[in-house]
């Protein structure tokens, strides 16, 4: 994993994310909601983290979509280029999954990451950067 994880809402919100980190100097993982593959899906989730990390190339970023209990949806984000994706199922499923991603050099990651969601964050950035400070 590419440093601590932000959950980002919004291309501003990563965009915001992203400036906080380069500012600090560290790396970042920029993490969907829960459950975002179902609701935003995995192409708009890949969009953003991809605008947003091309703003800031040099920031070493990780994108990671939330799919869930889905493992269609976890398929599709590899299929789409997703290194780390996030999937709450049934554990027989993730260990199936973990061995798809493992041959195209991806993770599938269980359980809730400790984050920063930005959700309600009244300055992105600014929580960012308090977030990651040392």
């Amino acid at each position: 994993m590419a440093g601590k994880v932000v959950i980002v809402h919004s291309l501003a919100q990563a965009k915001a994310a992203l400036a906080a980190a380069r500012e600090l100097n560290c790396a970042l993982t920029l993490a969907s909601a829960p459950g975002a593959s179902a609701t935003v899906g995995v192409r708009w989730f890949q969009a953003v983290a991809q605008e947003a990390g091309a703003a800031y190339p040099e920031v070493v970023l990780r994108a990671e979509i939330d799919c869930a209990d889905r493992p269609g949806e976890a398929l599709a984000a590899l299929r789409c280029g997703f290194k780390s994706v996030r999937f709450s199922g049934k554990p027989a499923v993730a260990a199936k999954l973990k061995a798809i991603a493992a041959q195209q050099g991806a993770e599938i990651v269980t359980g809730r990451p400790k984050a920063l969601d930005l959700l309600e964050a009244a300055d992105p950035e600014r929580a960012t950067r308090d977030w990651l400070a040392p």
